[in-house]
């Protein structure tokens, strides 16, 4: 810039640069796995049991004598 003859120039003062910071934030999602396992047991007990059936029955044994009182009487 002209500033004509015997004009001084302007003394030019530099200052440092101020240091503005703008942050910005944001959120991630981090997903945490945390696997459960569930065992059903069943438990069976077999209980055996022996039964023995008894079955009854009834015999009646005849016995046929014949019994001759001496000889026959003659006809």
């Amino acid at each position: 810039m002209y500033y004509g003859y015997g004009c001084y120039r302007p003394q030019v003062i530099v200052h440092p640069t101020q240091c503005c910071v703008q942050q910005y934030y944001h959120t991630e999602e981090v997903i945490h796995v945390h696997p459960v396992q569930i065992q059903h047991v069943n438990h069976v007990c077999y209980q055996h049991v022996h039964e023995y059936p008894v079955s009854e029955y009834e015999t009646c044994q005849v016995y046929h004598q014949n019994i001759s009182c001496g000889a026959p009487p003659c006809c």
